[in-house]
């Protein structure tokens, strides 16, 4: 990445996407950042960036400086009390990255659309906490992912970034799949396996006929990085509200769920990374040669503008 943020006071290089310096700790000027341009549509994002996607290289080092700078994020404006309940501390780090709306329709749970999520305030607290854990894990899959364009285009987050990764979530099997089942392992983890369903992975796989090998890989990819996003969770969520998780399950008479996925390993970090890029570089190639698709995230920046004007 070309772009390069100096701390005001210390005057040392940082990570551009940091908020605080690494070395003295004071706000950093973000505006020292080199500027986006602006595109009118996708189609100019695909011609000025391609040579980015393909030739920026990912290193360990700065995925974890990915990973550290969304805990910043969520530290920014977030304050907990002590007397709080785990749903209140859930409903907070939620609203770090989108605003709550109601959908008490039948079947409905918790979904994000957007930067927005809706759920149903009918449920039970424990189906509540496993839900917005579950959507909450996915959605942070997809800001790594924001984070990582973020990084190679030397921008700031913008609506043709956030538009991109949505269509990743409505196209592309290898994410989709692997998101799922990131989801599941990190709900797991906090809840205690309290739901421990993997009937969605089980269902995109054989909805999409995917290929065993390729499904069993995106598996183990979505079990490595849920390790990052347990790790970014894992200070807000501690050992007493798990306990408490499992008393609120006690009081609303929820029995544990259970349909595990055997076999499923982890991948080195190394490996995590370039199959992460692989499928940033393969669906952005696809994206020049389907019309459909860019007629889709085109309405998706539409939407997006929408949002962020709202």
């Amino acid at each position: 990445m070309n772009g390069k943020i100096y701390c005001s006071l210390c005057g040392m290089e940082n990570y551009p996407l940091l908020k605080y310096c690494d070395n003295c700790g004071k706000l950093l000027k973000t505006n020292r950042i080199t500027p986006e341009p602006v595109y009118d549509t996708f189609n100019d994002v695909l011609i000025h960036n391609k040579y980015r996607i393909l030739k920026t290289n990912i290193t360990e080092d700065t995925y974890n400086k990915i990973i550290e700078n969304i805990e910043r994020i969520i530290l920014m404006n977030l304050n907990f009390h002590s007397n709080e309940t785990c749903l209140f501390r859930v409903y907070k780090l939620v609203q770090q990255f989108s605003r709550f709306y109601y959908d008490n329709q039948k079947n409905t749970y918790v979904y994000f659309s957007g930067d927005n999520i809706f759920y149903n305030d009918k449920i039970s607290e424990t189906e509540k906490i496993c839900k917005l854990l579950h959507e909450l894990a996915s959605h942070l899959y997809s800001e790594i992912f924001e984070q990582i364009l973020m990084y190679i285009f030397n921008s700031k987050k913008n609506t043709y970034i956030e538009a991109f990764v949505t269509l990743l979530s409505a196209k592309n099997s290898c994410y989709i799949l692997s998101k799922e089942y990131l989801a599941c392992v990190s709900e797991n983890y906090f809840t205690r396996n309290l739901m421990n369903n993997y009937l969605f992975v089980v269902n995109i796989i054989q909805e999409r006929n995917m290929d065993t090998v390729v499904a069993k890989k995106m598996c183990m990819l979505g079990n490595t990085v849920a390790d990052d996003v347990i790790k970014i969770l894992d200070r807000f969520i501690p050992e007493q509200f798990r306990e408490e998780i499992q008393e609120q399950a006690f009081n609303d008479n929820i029995e544990h769920v259970s349909m595990s996925m055997c076999d499923v390993k982890k991948i080195s970090n190394s490996e995590k990374i370039d199959l992460i890029k692989a499928m940033i570089e393969f669906s952005y190639s696809a994206l020049s040669e389907n019309s459909k698709d860019i007629m889709d995230i085109n309405r998706f920046i539409e939407d997006f503008k929408m949002i962020n004007r709202n």
